[in-house]
């Protein structure tokens, strides 16, 4: 099966690892997003009509913290790896989780799904800038791999 991913990614000018990084990240931030689109928007429709800021971001904080991680493993990984290969991964696993769970919950509501994809982004690109910066400290560890 390998080879014929490799031939297929070969005959469309792009590298194998790195649609491998994009898909495993892919999936990674589905999962993710999918459970954490549902559990907030299960928190927003039950709650009260007067909520702060602050009380729409607490259901998110950990779900941020655990989607960051990939972003942060590619980042120390592969030193190559940047943000703008990640936010276009990032943003077609959150319109996908958000076209699924917007008919299901009734909600058409644009800020309902845009609000909490901001800490997303930001726990993101935070993890990326942490993991390069030790990844260069760390310079040649056994665990990073050097691309060629």
């Amino acid at each position: 099966m390998g080879w014929r991913f490799n031939g297929y990614c070969e005959s469309l000018a792009i590298d194998p690892r790195r649609a491998r990084q994009f898909g495993g990240l892919f999936c990674a931030l589905l999962a993710i997003y999918a459970v954490s689109i549902a559990s907030y928007l299960k928190f927003i429709t039950g709650a009260p009509v007067v909520i702060g800021l602050g009380d729409l971001m607490r259901p998110l904080i950990k779900f941020c913290v655990v989607s960051a991680l990939p972003f942060a493993v590619l980042a120390y990984r592969d030193q190559n790896w940047s943000s703008s290969d990640a936010a276009p991964v990032c943003v077609v696993a959150w319109v996908a989780v958000c076209a699924v769970f917007g008919p299901k919950y009734g909600t058409s509501c644009p800020m309902a799904f845009t609000l909490p994809f901001v800490p997303f982004i930001l726990t993101a690109v935070l993890a990326h800038t942490l993991a390069h910066a030790t990844g260069r400290l760390a310079g040649g560890t056994a665990l990073r791999q050097h691309s060629s």
